[in-house]
């Protein structure tokens, strides 16, 4: 079982956001578990591949909150879910070309896993601040609840 647990202290305050990033984890730790029992590779393509494409959908969420309620740091915090979705296809060619080992793949979702929590905790958080401190939030619970 995977050591990173989704909790309280990472809410960004946007119960819709909130409720994506915890569906990551699940994700996230799904895929921690896949490899560290050491699943074949056809399994782990499968299951990168949905994740990859949920992260999809959930940066263009957050995105679009961004544009709608001009957040100043829009850009930035675009260019790091496209550098992030970049990184995992850098993984996922690696793991590929070298084949899965134990320890390769479970290193792969380590940084992924580890990549999210500090996204969430700086720039998401950053997020969640600007729409509570601009008056927004509400607003967006209503758009999206």
């Amino acid at each position: 079982m995977s050591e990173f647990t989704w909790h309280a202290g990472l809410e960004i305050g946007i119960p819709f956001i909130d409720d994506q990033h915890e569906e990551l984890f699940t994700r996230l730790n799904r895929l921690y578990d896949m490899c560290e029992d050491g699943a074949p590779l056809p399994g782990l393509e499968a299951e990168v591949a949905s994740l990859r494409a949920y992260l999809v959908s959930h940066f263009r969420s957050e995105e679009q909150l961004h544009r709608r309620y001009g957040f100043p740091q829009w850009l930035l915090h675009e260019r790091a879910h496209e550098a992030f979705l970049r990184r995992l296809d850098h993984l996922c060619e690696d793991v590929r070309s070298n084949g899965p080992s134990r320890t390769s793949t479970t290193v792969f979702a380590e940084i992924l896993i580890r990549w999210l929590i500090r996204h969430i905790e700086i720039d998401d958080k950053d997020f969640g601040a600007y729409l509570t401190e601009n008056g927004f939030r509400r607003e967006v619970e209503r758009l999206i609840g």
